[in-house]
């Protein structure tokens, strides 16, 4: 029996077996799906600076297994190369390693790795708790955080993606295509992390008459644009107006809990000029300072 007649046989019987079950398939799409099916899995490489058990965890789940090849850098004592690997995973980020990727830097396996995934495109993923960075609270705010901040905004930008640890299993078992549906829905951490370090600093600094974006971006190592994008986008307000919202609260607060004078309290909440101060007061809240405290709202 000739080959050709011989698979033409095999592909029928499927093809009966598959109607009696009451499943409809063309010859084309069983083609298709016996090509899948043989088709070698994608690779999904675990890159770590120092063994761990949640990295093991992954490297061991049923159903990674099922969708990839796994295999860990470390493991491989730098004969690791990322031909067929799909998607790589990040552990033990530190702010060094981050600072060093970030730069260009490629002094070990671990960050040579990282920014070849990064060149050749491939998915690169961190678990949310494997970034040190984010182990300081926000609130310590300081120039360092925030240069720290920005060197992981930028590895952000070139395509690194931050997700939490206990959903990484089920976006690559999914070969990841929820991860930018999930990723809508939410903030990224390292966005919403650079919101917030801006709206603390905001709220420090409210006082300030001199109180710029250019300012703020200064001390967020960032640049204007970038940040007035970002930060429209996450808090669906401009700079500007967020920082005459709090502003206003504050001015609204001082003059239902004191009798201090309005040019005093326009002092206190970043405004030198008195008259324009109650204009803006007046179109915030639909009443002047005056007439917002007699009728003590």
């Amino acid at each position: 029996m000739e080959r050709n007649e011989m698979v033409e046989q095999i592909l029928s019987r499927v093809m009966e077996k598959l109607a009696a079950a009451g499943e409809t398939v063309t010859e084309t799409e069983l083609m298709q799906s016996l090509a899948s099916a043989a088709a070698p899995l994608p690779g999904l490489l675990v890159l770590t600076q120092e063994h761990g058990t949640d990295c093991h965890k992954l490297l061991e789940s049923p159903r990674i297994k099922e969708k990839y090849r796994t295999g860990c850098a470390l493991l491989n004592e730098g004969e690791t190369t990322l031909d067929g690997i799909e998607a790589v995973v990040l552990f033990n980020l530190t702010t060094e390693a981050m600072c060093k990727l970030a730069s260009g830097i490629t002094d070990t396996s671990y960050t040579k790795l990282a920014a070849q995934a990064l060149l050749m495109g491939k998915k690169l993923y961190v678990p949310r708790e494997e970034v040190e960075l984010y182990k300081y609270p926000v609130g310590g705010l300081g120039s360092y955080q925030c240069m720290l901040q920005a060197q992981l905004t930028k590895l952000v930008s070139f395509g690194l993606k931050i997700c939490p640890l206990a959903e990484l299993e089920d976006w690559c078992a999914e070969r990841c295509l929820r991860l930018h549906t999930l990723i809508r829905r939410r903030q990224t951490d390292t966005a919403g992390h650079t919101v917030e370090m801006a709206k603390e600093y905001i709220r420090q600094h409210y006082a300030e008459s001199d109180l710029s974006v250019e300012k703020l971006c200064a001390y967020l190592h960032l640049s204007s644009t970038y940040f007035s994008t970002l930060f429209k986008r996450e808090t669906g307000t401009s700079f500007t107006a967020y920082v005459t919202k709090v502003r206003m609260e504050a001015a609204a607060e001082a003059i239902r809990s004191t009798e201090d004078k309005t040019y005093l309290i326009a002092q206190r909440c970043g405004y030198d000029d008195p008259n324009y101060f109650s204009y803006v007061f007046k179109r915030h809240f639909g009443a002047t300072p005056t007439k917002y405290r007699s009728e003590g709202k």
